[in-house]
């Protein structure tokens, strides 16, 4: 019975050997056969993405704002024009008929005179040696400018103002909301109240200072705003404060100013306000 039993399961052995052997066989054809579906399933589907426009979702970032410059309004009519290369004296009144003033801190040899093709006063004779030219025009200023001469060393500065009363009436320098300073290659605009509050500053690129060539200023106001615009063809603006519009007024004003006797006056060959 022993070797019966043995020799059965040596005959079962071999014929489950057998089995698993042709099983293990056809998996792994199958699996071949499988793979190789698969492997060229997957090239055809590579040529079809390949070749096919199939859609597919992109995303692009938003560009930048382009910042925006607000440009200057168009300068407004000149009511006063004061050419002083062609008038020979400072004339008494405006072409409209307003009488024009002046005011001296009689810090300087002179007071403000036509000399030399150009309004001009004397050197200074103390600190914050200072002269006036003022115009009302009959409405509230919206353009202020001027061509100025400033001289080849140390040069002075001038101003562009709109007070908010009367300056040449004799009484206290009255506050301004506009009060433009500039020398040979800088400026700063402020509110004038006993002293100046700076709201905005910078500079410029100059021109000759040869005492002879003109360097133009102008200020265009709209509302509570102004644009500067500069001698090298900048346009500084727009520049908002709220006392520009509360302290504008009829009152055009242009200064020749020296802080110390080592300063050169500079004049101004020409005045505008409208």
């Amino acid at each position: 019975m022993g070797k019966q039993r043995h020799g059965g399961s040596s005959w079962w052995g071999q014929t489950t050997n057998g089995v698993k052997n042709w099983i293990g066989v056809s998996v792994i054809a199958a699996l071949v056969v499988a793979s190789g579906i698969g492997i060229a399933a997957l090239e055809q589907r590579s040529r079809a993405l390949a070749s096919d426009p199939v859609p597919r979702t992109t995303f692009t970032l938003p560009a930048s704002p382009t910042p925006t410059v607000e440009p200057a309004p168009t300068a407004a009519p000149r009511v006063v024009d004061l050419d002083f290369t062609t008038l020979g004296r400072l004339p008494e009144e405006t072409d409209a008929g307003a009488v024009i003033g002046t005011r001296e801190t009689g810090r300087n040899q002179s007071p403000l005179a036509v000399e030399d093709r150009a309004l001009r006063h004397g050197v200074p004779t103390g600190p914050n040696a200072a002269s006036y030219l003022e115009a009302p025009i009959g409405k509230p200023v919206d353009v202020l400018g001027a061509d100025v001469i400033f001289p080849r060393d140390n040069p002075g500065q001038i101003a562009l103002v709109v007070w908010g009363e009367q300056l040449t009436d004799g009484g206290p320098i009255p506050t301004a909301g506009i009060h433009f300073v500039a020398d040979s290659a800088t400026w700063h605009v402020s509110v004038w109240n006993n002293g100046e509050t700076n709201y905005a500053e910078g500079s410029y690129t100059p021109g000759p200072k040869d005492g002879k060539t003109k360097q133009t200023f102008q200020i265009i106001r709209s509302g509570d705003r102004i644009w500067i615009q500069l001698p090298d063809g900048r346009t500084e603006g727009p520049i908002q404060n709220a006392a520009i519009q509360e302290l504008s007024s009829e009152w055009a004003s242009w200064e020749l100013y020296e802080y110390d006797q080592s300063r050169e006056p500079a004049a101004f060959a020409r005045v505008w306000a409208g």
